[in-house]
């Protein structure tokens, strides 16, 4: 759709036009409630705000920035669908209400809710992050090396965390259309 009606070849606003047109219609186009318009809004927000400031460009050129933005993003458009989730607009404002009242932050909940797996999966990739960013590219661990080993770790935990880690139901998101 952004394509035919132009993309960004008539010029930034004509641009930004086509993105919010393409990214509401698209909300609309999975259901026909506000909760959708609003996924969709605030997808076109996003990539507005990314297209005007070019926001990830310049944190990404600081050191771990690229990192620090990959998860501002992952965060964003997880905001994004708690509306797409939602049965009512009331319902997504109480889930972010929640989510963001610290007074419902509990740290043992949250570790048994998520798991020790995740947590440790976490620490792996923060522990990759070190490994590139401080120059330990070249340690070895006695014989072992740490590259061999720490990618095919934390690609396992991930592969894990998906098989095992996801939520209730098994019904694929779309065959309720």
């Amino acid at each position: 759709m952004y394509i035919p009606l132009g993309g960004s070849r008539r010029g930034v606003a004509r641009g930004h036009l086509n993105v919010w047109i393409t990214m509401v219609t698209c909300g609309v186009w999975h259901g026909a409630a506000w909760t959708f318009v609003i996924w969709g809004a605030l997808h076109a927000f996003y990539l507005s705000l990314e297209r005007l400031t070019e926001w990830p460009k310049r944190l990404g050129s600081l050191p771990g920035g690229r990192h620090v933005a990959t998860l501002i993003i992952f965060v964003l458009v997880m905001l994004g669908w708690v509306f797409f989730r939602a049965q009512s607009l009331d319902q997504a404002l109480a889930i972010l209400s929640i989510m963001f009242d610290p007074a419902q932050l509990n740290a043992g909940q949250a570790v048994r809710l998520i798991g020790w797996p995740l947590l440790a999966l976490v620490g792996l990739m923060v522990l990759r992050q070190m490994y590139f960013h401080m120059g330990l590219d070249n340690v070895s661990l006695g014989r072992m090396q740490l590259q061999p080993i720490l990618q095919p770790a934390v690609m396992a935990a991930l592969v894990w965390a998906c098989v095992f880690m996801r939520g209730p139901g098994t019904a694929f998101i779309y065959f309720q259309f």
